[in-house]
């Protein structure tokens, strides 16, 4: 959290799926993003809403091929009671291999459940989170036998926030970091 609204935020996804090649049965494909992360939040009785916007610098691997290039997200996060959060979001990107003019364009949307233990230390510190990822990577050229491949995945996490006292005499509201570690991916497909 660098101000109220203003966060940096880095996203890394590997992904791994089957492709109708007979030469390659596996696929493994990173998607590393790092970027400027703005907020809004309003408060709706009990309830809140969070919307929130991102510019990113995109890296993406597909069969060791690598693409570098600019992307964004958006995105809403709504807190219907203390302890349940609800997420949707949407990313894009504009990726260029390095070895070729070849372009790599991922489109991802996403659902999150977030379930937490409010107000009861330690533990209102850690949620439950439920993930659910669609989207398709738009490829100029086909690799492993695919130019278009489909992606979607399940899967169960764990989050983590971690507080840090403000250390400026200013500074009240203490800093937070967040780390989320996937437990498990139920079903991940691609077509």
């Amino acid at each position: 959290m660098l101000a109220d609204n203003v966060f940096v935020r880095g996203t890394l996804r590997t992904i791994d799926y089957d492709t109708d090649a007979p030469d390659a049965d596996v696929v493994l494909s990173d998607t590393a993003s790092i970027g400027p992360d703005l907020r809004y939040g309003h408060a709706l009785g009990p309830a809140h809403l969070d919307v929130c916007g991102q510019i990113t610098y995109e890296r993406l691997v597909i069969a060791q091929n690598v693409a570098d290039g600019y992307g964004g997200e958006v995105g809403a996060r709504a807190r219907i009671i203390p302890g349940v959060s609800f997420n949707a979001w949407y990313r894009y990107a504009r990726t260029e291999f390095s070895n070729s003019q070849n372009d790599a364009d991922p489109r991802f949307y996403g659902l999150r459940l977030i379930l937490s233990v409010p107000n009861r230390q330690p533990w209102s510190n850690y949620a439950l989170v439920i993930d659910y990822m669609d989207g398709q990577i738009d490829l100029d050229q086909a690799i492993n036998g695919t130019d278009e491949p489909d992606v979607n995945a399940l899967s169960l996490g764990l989050r983590a926030n971690f507080y840090q006292q403000g250390k400026r005499p200013r500074e009240i509201a203490p800093r937070r970091w967040r780390c989320d570690v996937k437990l498990a991916c139920f079903a991940t497909q691609a077509e």
